[in-house]
């Protein structure tokens, strides 16, 4: 860039610029006015017609206006920024030809849902129950809470999400389970026979078996032998 310092009083602004020779064209911008006086130390700025694309909202745009930085380029070419929109190169560079600002749109948005908060088991041993046995004392009941999201979106897809607040609606009640630990009876027990005697289901259980012939006799006389 020209750089041209003159010593002057008393004169415009456009009177300076045509001592210094500066010519300007319709397009070409005073950062003041042509008419205001100028004054000690005063640094006037002329800003030529530069050729300059915007990339923004999936389109690229052409074009070609005398601008100072790239706040200014997005200005005038009727661009609207949100809060949260990235800018790049940053909004005070200086725009040089054939330059590419790109414009980011960023979205901010919050979400607020309830959530169930999961109850806690607790076991408790008792000898009531057998072993393997489980049977629940007192019956769990399931929380709630209010969850605030921010979410973060860049040109429409979520970048980011975090949680902001949280805040419980409800507190969980744990459930107690009572667990078995008594043991249990013996499959054989009861089942055993003796000898001689009666055993399971009308039968009996015997060591040793005698076999042979014999005369049996009654109170009439006559005697039997078997045959």
């Amino acid at each position: 860039d020209k750089v041209e310092t003159l010593s002057l009083s008393n004169v415009t602004v456009k009177e300076a610029l045509n001592q210094a020779k500066v010519i300007l064209s319709e397009d070409d911008y005073v950062n003041y006015a042509l008419e205001d006086k100028i004054f000690n130390n005063m640094i006037i700025r002329v800003y030529r017609r530069v050729p300059y694309s915007i990339v923004c909202d999936g389109e690229r745009t052409e074009y070609n206006n005398s601008v100072s930085d790239v706040k200014d380029a997005i200005k005038k070419a009727g661009v609207q920024l949100s809060e949260h929109d990235i800018v790049e190169p940053s909004l005070d560079t200086k725009v040089k030809k054939d330059i590419e600002i790109k414009i980011t749109r960023v979205k901010v948005e919050y979400e607020t849902v309830k959530e169930d908060i999961p109850f806690d088991i607790e076991y408790e041993e008792t000898d009531t129950l057998y072993s393997g046995e489980e049977s629940v004392k007192e019956q769990g009941t399931i929380g709630q809470k209010e969850i605030k999201y921010k979410k973060t979106l860049k040109e429409g897809s979520e970048e980011s999400k975090e949680i902001v607040e949280e805040k419980i609606l409800k507190e969980p009640k744990k459930e107690i389970v009572l667990k078995g630990t008594k043991d249990r009876p013996s499959a054989d027990a009861g089942n055993s026979g003796s000898a001689g005697g009666s055993g399971n289901n009308g039968s009996f259980n015997y060591s040793k078996v005698i076999t042979g012939t014999g005369t049996a006799y009654c109170d009439y006389g006559t005697t039997a032998s078997g045959h």
